[in-house]
This record gives C-alpha cells, sequence and structure tokens, in this order.
C-alpha cells in the first residue's frame, strides 16, 4: 500500500479519511500537494522553510506514523522531481538563455551527461580517459584545478562561436594585458586569472576561468587555452521575500535548482578547453 492509501484510506472509526495537520491544517488532496511544494522549497532552502511546523502532527494514522508519512512524501517527491526535473531544467535553459547560446549550450551539456553529446564543427568530446595526459599537458595540478577521472571535457574549436566570443571580450583582454610585463617582455604567470562579469552570456557560461600556456606569437597575437571546470556555486537570495526573489530571479532559481541537481549527481561536471587569440 502507497502511503498516499494509507494516508487517505477511510478510518475504521469514521468511514472518513484521515487529516494530516502541518502547520494549519492539511485535510484534502489539493493542500497535500501545497505542502508538497514546501517540501521542494524546503530541500532547496532549508534555512528559511524552517517555519514548515510538524509538531501539530498526531501521533499514528491507521497505526502509520505521519512523520513517516512526511518523509514518504519528501522521498517520493524528490524521486519525482529528479527524473523530471532533467526536462523542465532543459526546457528553462531553452527559455531563459534563449539570448545566450553559450549559456545554453553549456547547461545542455551538463544536463544531457554527455549521453547525445557528439564531435561537431564547434568542439569535440574528450572522454574521461584522456584526463591525466590533458592535466599534464596543461599542468593542473594546482588546487581547484585538477580534473575528476570521471569528468567529461570539452574542446572548442579555434574558430567556434565560443571562442570568438572570448576572444573578442573587451573584459578578457584587458585582464591579459594586465598579467603582462612589457618591460621584460613575458607575462607575468602562466595561468591568467579571469573573471566575466560584464557580459551575461559569458557571466553565466564561463565566470571565472584561467588561461594557460599564454604566449605572444611572431605577428603580434595573445594565444592561450581558457580552462574552465563547468558547475554551479549556490547563488545568493532574498531570505525575507523568497516568492518575490523567485519570481525576479528566474536565471538564478535555476542556478541553485540546477546546483541542488549536480550535488544529486543528476547533472555533470565536466571541464571546458577554449582557444583565445586576439592581437595584443
Amino acid at each position: 500500500m502507497s502511503f498516499r492509501q494509507k494516508l487517505f484510506q477511510p478510518t475504521q472509526m469514521t468511514g472518513a479519511a484521515a487529516p494530516l495537520t502541518l502547520n494549519g491544517g492539511v485535510d484534502n488532496y489539493d493542500e497535500l500537494m501545497q505542502q508538497q511544494d514546501l517540501i521542494l522549497l524546503k530541500n532547496l532552502y532549508p534555512d528559511i522553510m524552517s517555519q514548515v511546523d510538524v509538531s501539530q502532527l498526531p501521533t499514528t494514522i491507521n497505526n502509520y506514523n505521519p512523520l513517516d508519512i512526511v518523509n514518504d512524501l519528501k522521498n517520493e517527491a524528490w524521486q519525482k522531481f529528479a527524473q523530471l526535473s532533467s526536462f523542465g531544467l532543459k526546457g528553462a535553459n531553452n527559455y531563459l538563455n534563449r539570448k545566450r547560446p553559450e549559456t545554453r549550450l553549456l547547461m545542455d551539456l551538463s544536463i544531457d551527461k554527455f549521453k547525445t553529446a557528439k564531435d561537431n564543427s564547434q568542439f569535440i568530446v574528450l572522454q574521461p580517459e584522456n584526463n591525466a595526459k590533458i592535466m599534464q599537458q596543461y599542468n593542473l595540478n594546482s588546487p581547484g584545478l585538477a580534473i575528476d577521472p570521471k569528468w567529461h571535457g570539452v574542446a572548442f574549436a579555434n574558430d567556434s562561436d565560443m571562442s570568438k566570443k572570448l576572444s573578442t571580450s573587451p573584459q578578457l583582454q584587458k585582464q591579459v594585458r594586465s598579467s603582462f610585463d612589457s618591460n621584460q617582455n613575458v607575462f607575468k604567470t602562466d595561468k591568467i586569472g579571469i573573471e566575466l562579469n560584464q557580459d551575461k552570456n559569458l557571466h553565466y557560461s564561463i565566470g571565472h576561468g584561467t588561461i594557460l600556456n599564454p604566449y605572444i606569437d611572431n605577428q603580434g597575437y595573445f594565444n592561450g587555452v581558457l580552462y574552465d571546470i563547468y558547475d554551479f556555486d549556490f547563488l545568493p537570495y532574498n531570505k525575507s521575500d523568497l516568492l518575490n526573489w523567485i519570481n525576479n530571479n528566474k536565471t538564478e532559481l535555476t542556478n541553485n535548482i540546477a546546483y541542488y541537481l549536480q550535488n544529486k549527481n543528476k547533472i555533470d561536471k565536466y571541464y571546458v578547453l577554449v582557444p583565445i587569440k586576439f592581437k595584443l
């Protein structure tokens, strides 16, 4: 018998469905589904959803502990959420990032978990067995740069849209120039940290990255490879007005859902390599 059947089966004494009380009362299916939404929010935002009070629950219903019912509800809600969210997240990604193609592409790859992604004119997919060689080639043993042996990678082509947009980014170019010692005609480091927060497409797709093996060729062009680990950080939210924050920050909300799914291993972390070239 499922927990919903246990919850809503007629009681032996009254023949009526037993109510479940959660901070005000749940005595019908519609209200229970509202509580299911609260449970999902409580998973995502546990610190501000602590006001959901289970202290008023009766001890047992039909010899079944209501707290177990809540736990079953949470588990089933999460299972369904995890199963369907990849489809929902893909749709949200396509809509929210419709004007940010690089952002949309990188999230799609994460959602796909490299099940259908194939080499194309824009990029090639790097299999996990290549990771040790790539770490050695680019000296990625520094903290925060190491590649997990299980990760896939994506290497973009020299003429890819990603490479062109990063190479022409004024913010990226400025940071590269600031790392160049014109007196010595050398770069101050072999790993140039990059932060991109002015162009929303590049901010949401790359955000932070590291340019590896920088050098200037004979024609005076800067060359390097931007390296980034594609994952999600939890973004802060307005704790005092959660619903208003959700309504006005759809991209941030999608990010936090992706963060939650990433921690549940429902979408993939992976690394990105993008060639950078521009006239210095």
